[in-house]
């Protein structure tokens, strides 16, 4: 309840889309979305963060899709972003394998990683498959795929970083089961998407797990 009160505050102070109070107001601007996105994130608290995360974590550990997976195409969490070394620890304990992608030119490639040992800080400060690691097939374009995001809709739309990486990744690769993973918070009524962007085919919080309307 108290994290509850937090967000339907922070919100308020923005005048941002909550499903937790009446205000509706829709903001089509990607980049203010991802500046009061960012915004919220910064000033959740530790405690609060932890407890979204474990329940994150436990939706996905459920989801016979991920268990049963062959290959989880996943990302090495930032800082304020869903945490997901918990989810790759839990996997490598499971025996089942995990990629991870690496920024190639204005593209991503996936390699499959073993070991937290096998990363290396890569662009723009991200974890990344070293040169050891070895490719992805295209055998496993059918696997779920970990898509971070700065706000996603219930039809599946999604605010990124803005570099159109995952975009252009899952235009190639579309047969991926692709599950976005966000906080109550950045689940907004209406995203003005471009002609370029992909929807997503699910979105797990801490609350629910959203099959989209795509």
């Amino acid at each position: 309840m108290v994290v509850l009160q937090t967000w339907a505050k922070s919100m308020a102070e923005f005048l941002m889309y909550s499903p937790d109070t009446e205000n509706k107001q829709q903001i089509v601007n990607k980049q203010e979305i991802r500046e009061k996105v960012k915004w919220l994130r910064k000033n959740l608290s530790s405690e609060e963060k932890n407890k979204m995360d474990e329940q994150i974590l436990k939706t996905l550990l459920d989801l016979p899709e991920i268990l049963n997976a062959k290959l989880v195409y996943a990302y090495a969490s930032l800082k304020g972003e869903v945490d997901t070394w918990g989810l790759m620890k839990a996997l490598w304990k499971k025996q089942i394998p995990v990629a991870l992608p690496r920024v190639q030119g204005k593209s991503l490639a996936f390699y499959i990683v073993d070991k937290p040992e096998q990363l290396i800080c890569g662009s723009f400060g991200i974890m990344e498959p070293g040169k050891g690691c070895r490719p992805a097939g295209k055998a496993d374009a059918d696997c779920p795929i970990l898509v971070p995001g700065l706000a996603f809709s219930r039809q599946g739309e999604r605010v990124g970083y803005g570099g159109g990486y995952y975009d252009c990744f899952l235009k190639q690769e579309s047969e991926h089961l692709s599950i976005g993973l966000g906080y109550p918070f950045q689940i907004w009524e209406n995203i003005n998407i471009e002609k370029h962007d992909q929807k997503l085919c699910w979105i797990v919080t801490s609350q629910e797990w959203i099959v989209c309307d795509t």
